[in-house]
């Protein structure tokens, strides 16, 4: 069965992985996901608390340690470590067209998902590391509130935040309805 013939009901919701709810969102003429990443709004020194730029591919630094990660379509290529590295074993991933996240590599010590529904959090999830460290909440409240004056941001979606170490709760990223 494909996907058009199990769900064209009215009132469906799609759960599962993105490449289904993309099949889905085809249906109705919604060609393409694209990522939030860190909202312009969220990309101060107070939130993010490491550096952070989207670049070009000719941008990408040549040496140094960095996180990587194609930002031009949801869940592509990431990388974290040497730059050496990434140019001799995986420049076959990168694509001269695309936009890529460089972020400072820093140690996380916690990772939660935060789901935020008409500007309110629903629910905050651990899924990596320590979870008896907590996100500062004042900073997680502060966070919505500044993304509240982006007049495009969803309804619904996640924020992804991080505890680094000797730093405090950071904004990771920001996923579209499509991980609530």
């Amino acid at each position: 069965n494909t996907v058009k013939t199990r769900i064209v009901k009215k009132g469906i919701i799609p759960v599962g992985s993105i490449e289904f709810v993309k099949e889905y969102l085809r249906i109705y003429g919604i060609s393409e996901l694209n990522p939030i990443e860190v909202p312009k709004a969220l990309q101060t020194k107070e939130f993010l608390k490491r550096d952070y730029s989207i670049v070009s591919y000719k941008e990408i630094p040549k040496d140094g340690n960095y996180f990587i990660k194609d930002v031009s379509k949801l869940k592509q290529f990431s990388f974290s470590g040497n730059m050496d590295v990434l140019f001799q074993n995986y420049s076959d991933k990168l694509n001269n067209s695309h936009l890529y996240q460089v972020s400072e590599n820093v140690e996380i010590v916690s990772e939660y998902r935060c789901f935020i529904h008409n500007d309110k959090i629903v629910c905050i999830n651990h899924y990596d590391g320590d979870p008896t460290i907590f996100p500062d909440i004042s900073t997680l409240n502060k966070m919505i509130c500044m993304y509240m004056f982006d007049k495009e941001r969803p309804k619904a979606y996640s924020l992804d935040i991080a505890i680094i170490k000797d730093r405090g709760t950071t904004v990771i990223e920001v996923h579209p309805w499509v991980s609530v």
